[in-house]
């Protein structure tokens, strides 16, 4: 990534923004503009290293869409990234940089019903051959982390003994986050990472970037025969709501429902009590703002 070419394009942000020709309130425009910042700094760690935001065009918006959907981020969070373009485009008078209507987008209403479950419960680990590519699939596994989470990880920085911390930079929209440690297998984890990578080490080579390394996991998926992984969240999601109701119940707790649990709509009052404790646990879990998101990984 050229520094200095970052570096400009963050600074003719700023003069866009400060030159702007409709009036917003002081906290929007600083929302918008580390927004857009924001989207930069996405694109330059992807290789499309713009020297003025002047110049972005469509092909970087589509790529940033791709992207933010398949990091699952919601799609009102999407929605809100897409009108801080909009407002972009107008004041850099590219009016055709995204169509007016986020449906030709393919970014319509979210719904938080799923008709079935995307999880992956068992992975053959040996089909990773890279160490470091295998150790992020595990971090998937075992805390329910998302791709750049996974990859980006230091196991020293991380580990606090009973939980783990996120670190903003890290999550989808620089949300920092803690995870519980419940399981043997998580702390075994944590253990074996610290040990082989030492220090303030992440699961990137040293002198290669998150760009590359993304790219070095994204084959190697394609090479396992899956699509992505994103389905070892499901599968994390829905352990943990059976651990949650298990412990909020003193071990009455039941599955998910697509472990044959039973369905919301089952449930007495009281266990829709439990259950509704259980989603927000995993919503926050998941880096999710919204208990009702929880549904999408574990049924309803």
């Amino acid at each position: 990534m050229s520094r200095k070419f970052l570096n400009n394009c963050l600074y003719s942000v700023s003069i866009v923004f400060k030159n702007r020709s409709r009036f917003f309130a002081r906290q929007t425009n600083h929302d918008y503009v580390e927004g857009i910042r924001h989207m930069v700094k996405e694109l330059h760690a992807s290789g499309y290293q713009l020297s003025n935001i002047q110049h972005i065009k469509r092909k970087h918006v589509d790529f940033l869409i791709k992207e933010w959907q398949g990091r699952d981020l919601d799609t009102a969070t999407i929605k809100n990234r897409l009108s801080q373009l909009r407002y972009l485009a107008e004041l850099i008078k590219k009016p055709s940089l995204l169509p007016t209507e986020n449906l030709s987008l393919g970014i319509g209403k979210r719904s938080y019903i799923s008709l079935y479950s995307k999880a992956i419960h068992d992975i053959d680990l040996s089909k990773f051959e890279n160490p470091l590519i295998r150790y992020s699939v595990q971090l998937q596994q075992n805390f329910g982390l998302r791709r750049e989470e996974a990859i980006k990880f230091v196991a020293s920085y991380a580990d606090l003994g009973d939980k783990i911390q996120l670190k903003p930079s890290w999550t989808k929209g620089g949300i920092g986050r803690e995870i519980p440690i419940t399981t043997l297998e998580q702390r075994a984890l944590l253990d074996e990472l610290k040990k082989a990578l030492g220090a303030e080490k992440s699961l990137i080579p040293d002198g290669k970037d998150y760009a590359y390394q993304k790219e070095v996991y994204k084959e190697a998926v394609k090479q396992s025969g899956y699509t992505n992984l994103h389905g070892l969240r499901h599968a994390y999601a829905q352990r943990r709501y059976f651990e949650l109701t298990d412990a909020l119940t003193d071990g009455k707790g039941w599955h998910a429902p697509f472990n044959g649990g039973k369905k919301r709509k089952e449930l007495t009052l009281d266990e829709r009590e439990i259950d509704n404790a259980a989603k927000e646990s995993i919503a926050q879990e998941l880096g999710h703002s919204r208990r009702e998101v929880s549904s999408i990984y574990i049924g309803r």
